[in-house]
């Protein structure tokens, strides 16, 4: 028996079959970040989700959190990139593809690229790696666990930023230390 070979567009297609099982969520949030340059203490919000992508944060006073990181829908992943397998292989018994995202064409705007690393047991993202701009990068990793023996839910996410060098030659002779260029934020 030959086995089938499975096809990047089909990966995200049982990764969207896994997602489109969740109706509507709400989760409370602890937020941790630590962001060079930025004082920040810890945070509290509520998330509430509800298909196909609406995302609704609350929070008490003011909370620095890119809305795109709670925007995981596979089905928008599927509408803006165009995905590449790279490499299958199996990791602790389970079976782990690497994807390639690339945007898909718009005009006057650059192609981006993205990593995907997706769990193919349970259908879930583990890593998603975004590349915005050259000596640039955004990695955020996922935990879950099994809600009602049915859903599988982010339990913990931690995202991590690289930016390089973010240098500001005004602001530096007014003694302004600049934009940060890492960090890191656990959720």
């Amino acid at each position: 028996v030959i086995a089938q070979q499975i096809t990047a567009q089909k990966i995200m297609q049982n990764l969207k079959e896994q997602f489109d099982v969740i109706q509507d969520y709400t989760v409370s949030l602890d937020i941790k970040p630590n962001i060079e340059r930025f004082n920040t203490k810890e945070m509290k919000l509520r998330l509430y989700y509800k298909q196909p992508n609406k995302v609704h944060i609350e929070s008490k006073g003011f909370v620095m959190i890119p809305r795109q990181l709670f925007e995981s829908n596979p089905a928008q992943l599927l509408s803006k990139f165009d995905p590449i397998l790279i490499e299958t292989k199996k990791e602790n018994n389970k079976t782990i593809y690497e994807l390639r995202l690339l945007s898909k064409p718009e005009k006057n705007r650059p192609t981006m690229e993205n990593y995907v690393t997706i769990d193919g047991d349970r259908w879930v993202i583990l890593k998603i790696q975004a590349i915005p701009a050259e000596g640039r990068s955004i990695e955020i990793s996922f935990e879950y666990m099994n809600v009602d023996n049915k859903y599988m839910l982010p339990s913990m996410m931690n995202a991590t930023f690289n930016f390089g060098s973010n240098e500001d030659p005004v602001a530096k002779m007014k003694g302004f230390k600049g934009m940060p260029t890492k960090g890191t934020v656990q959720i």
